[in-house]
């Protein structure tokens, strides 16, 4: 109720990314907290924050399976090994006896169980994303207009101008330096071995990129001359 209050108060936007979901399930779920008390816990932090008058955006999976194959191709065999080793120390895991990738596939699919089942349930505005229906440019689309948001266009710069930001470049990240670089493929700018092996770049605002699936920006810095000569990154 606190922080409902304050949010009011504040007159702020406060996004919730992830955490009003995926977080709390993970948390009560791998220590083996009963569905219906996780749906029911979830369901009741939805009446304390009805009166700031919630949206909700859920990505349905209707293949859990497929899509965290998917995801572990994506971030890397080191990402992977960290999440089974946080799995496999948990009483889910435990108590049912599951381990490797396998368990870990379990848990994920009774995780996407109870999430379905808390959207379900929960009495807020809400907007449900199914990947078997249209693009990409189309749900994003639908995105805004149910959060009554102008949808930010797509880059209107031509691939030979979207070629000066490529390159190698040393980023300072999370207090140390590393070594990535920038392709172009496809008329879109990829991001390598900085955040996950691979994050589409996604055009801002003059040479400042959204990191896809990451709250970064990426500034690309130019000379007089309008050369690009490095890359900065900003939370």
């Amino acid at each position: 109720m606190s922080f409902t209050a304050g949010a009011q108060a504040s007159g702020t936007l406060t996004i919730l990314e992830s955490a009003f979901l995926q977080h709390l399930i993970m948390v009560m779920l791998r220590r083996e907290v009963a569905a219906d008390t996780i749906v029911a816990f979830i369901r009741r932090i939805g009446e304390a924050i009805r009166p700031l008058d919630p949206r909700l955006v859920y990505f349905l999976e209707p293949h859990p399976d497929m899509a965290y194959r998917e995801i572990c191709g994506r971030r890397a065999p080191a990402w992977t090994q960290t999440v089974l080793g946080y799995f496999e120390s948990s009483p889910f895991s435990e108590r049912r006896e599951l381990r490797g990738f396998d368990g870990l596939l379990a848990y994920w699919r009774e995780h996407n169980t109870v999430a379905d089942r808390a959207v379900a349930e929960l009495d807020m505005g809400k907007r449900v994303v199914d990947p078997r229906r249209g693009d990409w440019t189309w749900r994003r689309s639908e995105i805004a207009r149910f959060l009554e948001l102008r949808l930010a266009p797509d880059s209107p710069r031509a691939e030979a101008e979207l070629a000066r930001y490529v390159g190698r470049y040393r980023v300072a990240w999370k207090g140390q330096i590393h070594e990535c670089s920038v392709t172009l493929e496809d008329g879109t700018l990829l991001l390598h071995d900085l955040l996950w092996p691979a994050n589409r770049l996604i055009w801002k605002d003059t040479n400042v990129f959204y990191a896809e699936s990451w709250p970064v920006e990426l500034i690309f810095e130019q000379d007089a001359l309008g050369i690009i000569r490095s890359l900065t990154t900003r939370v």
